[in-house]
């Protein structure tokens, strides 16, 4: 496990506080705040994947699917955030941009008037795949934690890159709706493993067919 970036001056200020009351002989209060401190450190950890080969694209965090939109343009997928903190680039993007809306973070409310009112962040990034460049987009609607974020060092990040950071809140990735979903309503999401589209056999089936004629 690693601690994220976004939560260590938080630790650091629950350490301090912690060894203070222990100083003071305050157990009672000294065990409350390293409760409080475990806490804090499993929200802020994250399992750090090692970057390989991408074959398909993948969640870019725990979670729980909550709704599967499609239109002509985009199959859109809105992810509740389960045990997670940081967000994986899910494949290799090219031309990432990152736009901010500035609002509220709204914890209860319409699940339908949360995304208008809520602050949110937007990365849009082309990839290719299947011999073709095609866009995607990602958004966060953070609703608890100010450090959420959607970050890029460069406007290529790499599969498995970091580029953003969500505790509680909603993340909504939009892909091609010409691909096949490999998800639906309700399903469990690892960031960084599980596959949102089908791969394509049909490339597969092909090559197989060339190497036959070849031999």
């Amino acid at each position: 496990m690693f601690l994220e970036k976004e939560g260590k001056a938080g630790a650091l200020v629950i350490l301090v506080l912690l060894f203070i009351f222990l100083f003071l002989s305050l157990y009672t209060i000294s065990i409350i705040i390293f409760i409080c401190l475990l806490i804090w450190l499993k929200l802020f950890s994250t399992r750090v994947i090692l970057p390989s080969q991408p074959e398909n694209i993948i969640a870019p965090i725990n979670g729980v699917i909550k709704d599967i939109k499609t239109d002509s343009n985009f199959h859109t997928i809105y992810i509740k955030t389960k045990n997670s903190s940081r967000i994986y680039a899910p494949f290799d993007l090219s031309e990432a941009k990152v736009s901010e809306i500035h609002g509220f973070s709204l914890f209860y409310g319409d699940e339908n008037i949360k995304p208008i009112l809520n602050e949110n962040t937007t990365l849009k990034a082309n990839y290719f795949a299947n011999s073709c460049v095609k866009s995607m987009e990602i958004s966060i609607y953070p609703t608890f934690f100010k450090s959420a974020n959607l970050t890029i060092s460069r406007s290529n990040p790499n599969f498995l890159d970091k580029i953003g950071f969500l505790n509680f809140g909603l993340l909504v990735i939009r892909l091609d709706s010409k691909e096949s979903l490999a998800v639906a309503i309700g399903d469990s999401l690892k960031g960084g493993v599980s596959p949102l589209l089908k791969q394509d056999h049909k490339k597969d089936s092909n090559e197989d067919q060339s190497t036959l004629h070849t031999a």
